[in-house]
């Protein structure tokens, strides 16, 4: 997944420049981050207020659709629900909360991988976790 720079107040970084989300994630943690700084992470545009990449200008690619980026925050919710209690889903328990098929959840956590909102264990069952982009992705959004 990769993070690219829309806007930055200070000139440290430049407009049009993309980051792995590992790089970005470092720098977020460390709190590097320029203040007021746009990126796009997906379909989302996010801004760093306080350190923290926050949803202030959404402002969706035209590519995206909103029903996909409500279906994909809802997953996150769930996800950072169980997290929060401590506990290990699998895809098949993830699919009764959400509603939908079994198929439908495998191909929708690959997605968040994809977009870097997510990470796991191959080969491992119930290893899916948020990054850190996802889990400031669902407290932007709460």
């Amino acid at each position: 997944m990769t993070v690219v720079i829309i806007s930055d107040p200070i000139k440290v970084f430049y407009p049009g420049e993309e980051y792995q989300d590992a790089d970005f994630a470092v720098w977020a943690e460390e709190g590097t981050l320029p203040e007021g700084m746009v990126v796009q992470v997906g379909c989302s545009r996010l801004t760093v207020r306080d350190g923290v990449l926050v949803n202030g200008n959404k402002t969706p690619v035209p590519a995206c659709s909103d029903a996909y980026t409500a279906m994909r925050l809802a997953t996150l919710r769930v996800v950072a629900e169980y997290e929060d209690m401590g506990y290990n889903f699998s895809q098949r328990e993830l699919s009764m909360r959400l509603g939908v098929k079994l198929n439908a959840v495998h191909n929708r956590l690959k997605t968040l991988e994809r977009l870097g909102w997510m990470e796991h264990e191959r080969y491992q069952p119930r290893s899916w976790r948020l990054t850190l982009m996802g889990r400031q992705l669902v407290d932007a959004h709460k």
